[in-house]
Formats: C-alpha cells, sequence, structure tokens
C-alpha cells in the first residue's frame, strides 16, 4: 500500500490505483487448506497478527488511511466529504477481506457518530442538506438523535459566499407548494424551498411540520 499511497491523486478517481489496491486485498484473502483447514487459520492470524496498532492499510477517497479510520458506506451518504471512505467497488470486489476485517473489529460501517463528526467541522451545501436529510429519512434514529444531528446541520442555501445560513435544527415546518404565496421570502424556520422541494410531502411530515 506504501506505492499506491505515493501515487494517490487527491479528488480524483484513481481507478488504476483502486484495481491494485483489490488485488492486494484478494491476494491476502485466505481460503480453506486441505486436509487441514487449521493450516489457513494459522496463516490468517499471524497475516493479522503482525499488525502493530491492530489496523490495515486501506485506499479511501482520502489516500491511504489506517483501517481503523476508514468506514464503510454506501452510496446514500454522499453528504460525507471529509470522512474516508471504502469504495462500494472495493468492498465488493474485496469481499471476503472486507468481511474479515469487520469480524476482526479493524473497520466498521458509517454511523451517526461519523455524521456527527463531519457536521461538527464544517457547513453543507443544500445538496449536502437534501442528501443528509435523505439518509435520516431511511436510517430512522430516534427522536432525540435525529435532533442532534439537524442541530448541527449549517446550512448555506445558494451562493456560498453569499448564500442564505440556514440551521436545520431550528426548522420547524415546510411549505406545501402552491398552498401559500411565498414571493416576499420565508423566515429561517421553515425549511428552504430548495431543499424541500426535492422531497414529498409525505417525507417532509416525518421531519417537520407543514403550513397550509
Amino acid at each position: 500500500m506504501e506505492n499506491i499511497s505515493k501515487r494517490f491523486a487527491p479528488n480524483k478517481q484513481n481507478l488504476e490505483l483502486s484495481s491494485e489496491a483489490i488485488h492486494v486485498m484478494n491476494l491476502f484473502t485466505f481460503h480453506n487448506t486441505t486436509p487441514a483447514n487449521r493450516v489457513r487459520g494459522y496463516v490468517e492470524e499471524s497475516f493479522f497478527s503482525s499488525s502493530k496498532d491492530g489496523s490495515i492499510s486501506l485506499l479511501t477517497n482520502k489516500g491511504v488511511k489506517p483501517s481503523t479510520v476508514v468506514r464503510l458506506a454506501s452510496r446514500d451518504m454522499p453528504f460525507l466529504i471529509d470522512t474516508p471512505l471504502l469504495s462500494e467497488d472495493m468492498a465488493k470486489e474485496a469481499k471476503e477481506f472486507v468481511q474479515r476485517l469487520q469480524e476482526a473489529d479493524m473497520i466498521r460501517p458509517a454511523c451517526w457518530e461519523d455524521v456527527e463528526k463531519e457536521l461538527n467541522g464544517r457547513t453543507v451545501s443544500d445538496i449536502h442538506a437534501c442528501q443528509l436529510l435523505r439518509w435520516l429519512l431511511v436510517e430512522r434514529l430516534s427522536p432525540d438523535l435525529q435532533k442532534r444531528i439537524l442541530s448541527l446541520t449549517v446550512v448555506i442555501v445558494g451562493d456560498e459566499k453569499n448564500g442564505k445560513i440556514v440551521n436545520l435544527g431550528q426548522v420547524t415546518s415546510f411549505v406545501v407548494p402552491g398552498r401559500i404565496p411565498v414571493d416576499g421570502g420565508l423566515p429561517l424556520s421553515v425549511l428552504p424551498l430548495e431543499i424541500g422541494k426535492t422531497f414529498s410531502t409525505r417525507e417532509l411530515e416525518s421531519l417537520y411540520d407543514p403550513i397550509l
């Protein structure tokens, strides 16, 4: 992985490096041995115990990182832009190796704690806000956790320099399109139309109260 790390280019797909990393992971995927399967166990244990800090170097969207800080995430969490993520393709192509890492608690799926950590350190665009709300709808966190995540979500709606700043934790309602005029603008307690228009009324009702 050291060689791959030197050639990693930020903000690029690095498809060739991903193929190399998958090859390395599959190379160290241990299969059943005959006549005694315990041989596989010995070799596998020797490999994983060679790690001094209990982690394995993995190629992520942020370069080569220790597996203990890497997260597994599906495509429904694209708003996580600062968290080192193992790509979905790599997780599929090296499935057995990744499963072994999970069993050894050397890597784990991204969860609300990772979302909370990232939201603590930055604002989000209206596009990322929509992705986050979509994730909340699917994840179905407890009301307290949902409120906690929303309170940390500071959105810049529109232009990054001159856009309106909205804290989703302070939003209490949304506009049902066509029911009331919005030409005069909306208070900060109402979900911006740029975000609300991407959801159905039914979806928004599970997050906020409608303004009829």
